[in-house]
């Protein structure tokens, strides 16, 4: 999307459950040291909103409340004329509304659908598809996600890259998924 001329990105804003550490300690350090590291890798750029997973009785964690928050900062940030063109990697139907209203109501914004291209044998979502001439479905190939894919092990506390970021920026990430 970036490479196109004229396009500068300007933020990266990543919605995403965390398990909560009493209840899975590995996993949640693992993403805890995930979101670290892609806010270190371009803190002026990257901004994390985690929620912690929901457990029920029987049933595996759940994300609650991801897609929601993630649809009222879409809504937002085209109120507040925050971007031109909105890039959102999700299948999530529950998006459909935001993205509906966004594009209905600011004919000078583009929301661009992102998900994977379709694979044998896999049933993943394809990207949200929208009637409107400002929503542009864009699918991602197998070769592009190996080449932009993450590889890091961040199951490893050797990956924890926390101590080169300022220590209130790492504080306000974990609040955000402690209440």
């Amino acid at each position: 999307m970036v490479r196109e001329p004229g396009r500068v990105l300007t933020q990266v804003r990543v919605y995403t459950g965390i398990h909560t550490p009493h209840r899975n300690a590995k996993q949640h350090g693992q993403m805890q040291r995930r979101m670290i590291a892609w806010v270190a890798e371009s803190p002026e750029t990257v901004e994390i909103f985690p929620r912690s997973l929901r457990y029920g009785i029987g049933r595996p964690p759940q994300e609650k409340g991801v897609d929601v928050e993630l649809a009222i900062d879409l809504v937002a940030l085209a109120l507040d004329n925050k971007f031109d063109i909105a890039v959102l990697a999700s299948a999530d139907t529950d998006l459909v509304p935001a993205v509906k209203f966004v594009t209905d109501r600011f004919a000078d914004k583009t929301v661009v659908t992102l998900a994977y291209e379709p694979i044998e044998g896999c049933t993943c979502p394809a990207a949200l598809d929208l009637p409107s001439g400002n929503v542009d479905r864009r699918a991602v190939t197998q070769r592009d996600f190996n080449r932009i894919a993450d590889k890091r092990n961040f199951y490893e506390s050797a990956s924890d890259v926390s101590a080169g970021l300022d220590p209130a920026r790492v504080e306000r990430i974990r609040r955000r998924y402690d209440h």
